[in-house]
């Protein structure tokens, strides 16, 4: 199962999207049913390194939040247009 890091994300919108961006940061978002979703931000290495895994698509994966894990899912990746670059992960928090 892959473990990977991620920090609560207290301001919202597009340009602190693109301020997290340029830190080589990436903005997610974690989805409960009936539940608020949480916003996040994840390290771009570590996506990436965990990509190179084979059903990284289809695996459980632990995100640390706050010294808190939760089980997710990748629901939706948004890539940029023309670069390989991550712009957006969409997560479902899996019970």
């Amino acid at each position: 199962m892959l473990t990977i890091q991620a920090k609560i994300r207290k301001l919202l919108g597009k340009l602190n999207s693109k301020k997290i961006r340029k830190d080589n940061l990436i903005p997610a978002v974690l989805y409960e049913k009936n539940k608020k979703s949480i916003s996040v931000f994840l390290k771009n290495k570590d996506i990436i390194n965990a990509k190179k895994k084979e059903n990284f698509y289809k695996n459980t994966i632990n995100l640390y939040i706050e010294n808190t894990v939760r089980k997710v899912k990748i629901q939706y990746i948004q890539w940029h247009p023309f670069k390989e670059k991550i712009m957006h992960i969409e997560f479902k928090i899996i019970k």
